[in-house]
């Protein structure tokens, strides 16, 4: 019989949770990288991002030429090395992030480290490829590493320590099982999706798996019902595997039936909820590649993808009791008129506001990224520096630029206008006084959450 009380704990607690940052009031804005990610021999462009966590600075993953390589934002303008004009405030920080290990025909999954740390992992979408599986781990300080052959997926914990995984994280796994994805939740759970595969990825169902303290570090698995509307399974390297604010498991992937397929682990029932957020076209094509998700630490789900051109954005708010998904379109075309293309994988993250940022790509394989300006990347993003509040010109409208002021106002060259533009253009949270003393309902949550998974997860796996 399951503890029926550990439930009614938990679904009590999970309503106590911090408001969110609102993802129905999102206004988009745009800007161009000045960078490129060209078709790979799959067909479509892919790109990826990460962020910077304390500061919220992306980093834009894009394949060119059969390159890996990796930009992010400066507040110096970059005049050179941009394939095309004009210039912008967009630098290359990494080169050839694979070696000698070619990325066409892979999937691109990055992740974004605390406080600075990004990764992003290249992925073949079948084992019995020539092209290894490679992944690269960087920071502002040091750059990128040299790659990793052979790691499938690489995550960050929330001490900021990188997790990299291939099939050896699991034991006793037979040779035509493939590692897709890996999470770490908040409380140190390591969850994981494999799909036994032949010659191409989809062949069966997605098998879930995760490994928590609670349990003896054992190693339990359960497997992702196929989508029954088609009975067709998931795409492996187009699944994305997440842990919300208070340590649920979410999958996120594209079907072979080009439907988007969402899953959440529901402690109620110790099961599976699946939601359809996108259908495929009619008559069917395969319009639908890849989608990219990512989880903020106030307990918003997100996923983006792009469909025949329309680059869309959904969210499932789990501090709700009955969470359902929001699906919204964010851009048909680019601020300069350019058309999407039709077919690509984008990449998404969070800013340290909790709100998205989408990379995707334009017709002319341009580089974009889609914000919410009001609090991303450090408080404000500008496209030059010198915008209101952006009082030491280093592109950023953050807390830097409030000791600018006072030594500006002093010197009588900034005025109390001034702040007040600052003010309405930065976004720091303040911790507010004994936070550290009591702990978030989420965290007591979080480790009740951990009991309920594990019991809701099938007996481990003989082999």
């Amino acid at each position: 019989m399951r503890p029926n009380w550990i439930y009614g704990c938990l679904l009590f607690l999970l309503t106590m949770q911090m408001p969110v940052a609102a993802q129905s009031t999102l206004k988009w804005s745009f800007q161009r990288t000045g960078f490129r990610s060209t078709a790979s021999t799959a067909g479509f462009p892919q790109t990826a991002l990460s962020m910077r966590s304390n500061v919220s600075w992306p980093v834009v993953y894009g394949a060119d030429q059969g390159m890996l390589n990796a930009y992010s934002l400066f507040p110096v303008m970059n005049s050179g090395q941009v394939p095309v004009a004009p210039a912008t405030n967009w630098h290359q920080i990494g080169v050839n992030l694979t070696g000698s290990q070619p990325v066409n025909g892979a999937y691109l999954q990055a992740d974004s480290g605390s406080p600075d740390g990004f990764a992003v992992s290249v992925q073949s979408n079948s084992v019995s490829s020539k092209y290894p599986d490679v992944a690269a781990i960087g920071n502002s300080t040091s750059g990128f590493q040299s790659p990793m052959i052979g790691v499938q997926a690489v995550k960050f914990d929330d001490d900021g320590n990188a997790i990299t995984a291939s099939n050896t994280l699991l034991p006793n796994l037979s040779w035509d099982v493939k590692l897709f994805d890996i999470a770490v939740s908040s409380f140190g759970d390591v969850g994981a999706v494999t799909q036994t595969v032949a010659t191409n990825a989809g062949t069966s169902a997605i098998t879930y798996w995760q490994r928590s303290s609670l349990l003896g570090n054992k190693w339990l698995s359960t497997n992702i019902a196929i989508d029954r509307l088609s009975e067709s399974p998931l795409i492996g390297p187009s699944v994305d595997l997440n842990f919300d604010s208070v340590g649920r498991p979410h999958i996120v992937g594209v079907s072979q039936s080009n439907r988007v397929m969402a899953y959440r682990f529901d402690a109620m029932t110790g099961g599976w909820v699946s939601s359809t957020l996108d259908s495929p076209s009619n008559p069917p094509t395969a319009d639908i590649v890849d989608v990219a998700a990512a989880s903020n630490d106030d307990g918003i789900l997100g996923a983006a993808w792009v469909k025949k051109g329309v680059l869309k954005y959904a969210y499932l708010d789990t501090n709700e009791i009955s969470p359902s998904w929001v699906v919204t379109n964010v851009a048909v075309t680019t601020s300069t008129g350019l058309q999407l293309a039709p077919t690509q994988g984008v990449g998404l993250a969070f800013d340290h506001a909790g709100l998205p940022v989408i990379s995707f790509v334009d017709t002319m394989r341009q580089i974009w990224i889609a914000y919410d300006p009001p609090t991303a990347f450090g408080g404000g993003l500008t496209d030059q520096p010198g915008a209101e509040g952006d009082f030491n010109g280093d592109g950023f409208i953050d807390a830097n630029d409030a000791q600018a002021w006072t030594t500006g106002f002093a010197e009588g060259t900034l005025t109390g206008n001034d702040f007040l533009a600052w003010q309405r253009n930065v976004s720091i949270p303040a911790p507010s006084a004994g936070a550290a003393a009591v702990p978030e309902p989420s965290t007591i949550a979080g480790g009740l959450m951990g009991v309920a998974i594990m019991l809701g997860l099938a007996k481990p796996k003989r082999r």
